[in-house]
């Protein structure tokens, strides 16, 4: 039998003598790894369901692409802060040049008035296309994170108004709006009655005249942001253009194939781009100025979750320095034995850590397994609950990982391994004699 055949068998038999303390033991570390694995698989989930609305649902794209400054710009002030027909056309060609680009969308805001009776409020219009509304109904990743924030209907409804009516405005306003409009909470008032499913739009367009437009409700739609729902109003940028009286647009998305591209992408245009007249912002999903509340949300909940990932690891990392102590205490007699046939330090030291090795995967393992069973237990239970800055309510969810899952158990295995490899050198700094003596006084 070859020497490391013969450890690892030793270890094994080590493991099975000692069964009662080694169960407690592993226990320990499965409850430890498995708690923290359920909350860092809802921190994962957050981080989904934040960066899917960012890139799909509010159209901001993997990488969105303005004028220098301009997405700041276009709503207070959107002279030369918006890209011209002719400058959209070369930010196009080059887009389409790139296998990485899987969609473009055209995206344009402004601030209007919507109007419903006697009923006002101030909002941003957030014009959106068409074609992507389309891709998004029937990507993956909406369909998973996001499905309860999509609504066939409304495209449909779109669809058919605009078929019907190729001139007439069709407006997605969010529950919020709709609820101040309808005047739910207020006292009645006394102007004139709106026509149902209409909304009056004022706007001031970009060469300073006053646009007064009739729009269709097409459906309610809501931004999934509690920050964006009540001030919020959705309809085509081509809808938005027209009733601004013009051809530009506020920026352009751009839709990697897939999210390991957006790096790459994100490389590749901002070089293509970087000396074009004018100045243009090549700017990812997690830039500030684009996707300010999934960065805010995602820093501060990573931090915490990093928090607590590395103060669970050290307790566990204490409660086995503790308990390798004693082990390793009581078997003074057992190491004396070793070190007196002449087995080297290192040889020793090896059989404990085996032991720690294997006890800690079958530990991780029951710890992944009851994590995700109960996962799954909680997930059936469609839990409704209101997270901050989410509007409304939605399902709780654990979303699972590999790689973070596998980089939680190799942080508990370097625990492990550096918690049995400081006390087994400790002992083993003792003589043969010492330990033999030890062990009889125990």
């Amino acid at each position: 039998m070859s020497q490391r055949r013969w450890l690892w068998s030793l270890a094994f038999r080590n493991l099975r003598r000692n069964l009662r303390r080694n169960i407690m033991m592993g226990l320990a570390i499965a409850a430890a790894y498995g708690g923290i694995l359920l909350f860092a698989g809802y921190v994962v989930w957050v981080e989904k369901y934040l960066r899917t609305n960012t890139v799909y649902l509010n159209q901001s794209g993997h990488i969105t692409i303005a004028r220098k400054d301009g997405l700041e710009r276009q709503l207070a002030k959107p002279q030369g802060a918006l890209l011209s027909l002719e400058e959209q056309k070369k930010i196009l060609e080059v887009l389409r040049a790139n296998p990485r680009v899987a969609h473009i969308g055209l995206g344009l805001r402004s601030f209007v008035l919507a109007v419903q009776g006697c009923q006002n409020r101030g909002v941003m219009a957030i014009g959106r296309d068409q074609a992507i509304d389309q891709m998004i109904l029937k990507n993956s990743e909406t369909q998973r994170w996001i499905s309860e924030l999509l609504h066939p209907e409304i495209q449909t409804a779109v669809l058919d108004l605009k078929a019907r009516a190729p001139t007439r405005l069709a407006l997605i306003p969010t529950p919020s709006l709709m609820k101040h409009l309808k005047g739910e909470g207020q006292s009645p008032c006394d102007g004139p009655a709106a026509e149902a499913g209409t909304l009056q739009i004022i706007a001031r367009t970009y060469e300073g005249y006053t646009a007064v437009l009739d729009g269709q409700i097409a459906g309610e739609q809501s931004t999934g942001l509690a920050l964006l729902d009540e001030r919020s109003l959705f309809l085509s940028t081509q809808d938005l253009q027209k009733l601004l009286e013009t051809d530009k647009v506020g920026s352009i998305s751009v839709y990697a194939h897939q999210l390991l591209d957006v790096p790459f992408l994100y490389w590749e245009l901002h070089q293509a781009f970087a000396s074009s007249q004018p100045a243009l912002d090549v700017l990812p999903f997690i830039a500030e100025s684009v996707g300010l509340y999934y960065v805010g949300s995602i820093g501060f909940l990573g931090a915490v979750a990093g928090f607590f990932v590395l103060l669970v690891t050290a307790i566990v990392a204490l409660t086995l320095l503790s308990l390798y102590t004693i082990t390793l205490a009581e078997r003074s007699l057992e190491i004396g034995v070793f070190l007196a046939m002449g087995f080297p330090n290192h040889t020793v030291a090896r059989i404990f850590e085996i032991e720690a090795l294997l006890l800690t995967i079958v530990s991780l393992l029951l710890g992944f397994i009851t994590a995700y069973g109960a996962s799954l237990a909680i997930i059936a239970q469609n839990i409704r609950f209101g997270p901050p800055g989410i509007a409304g309510m939605t399902r709780f969810t654990i979303a699972w990982e590999p790689w973070v899952t596998l980089c939680i158990g190799v942080l508990f295995l370097m625990a492990s391994a550096l918690s049995v490899r400081i006390i087994a050198r400790i002992k083993l700094k003792q003589s043969a004699l010492s330990l033999l003596q030890s062990s009889t006084t125990l």
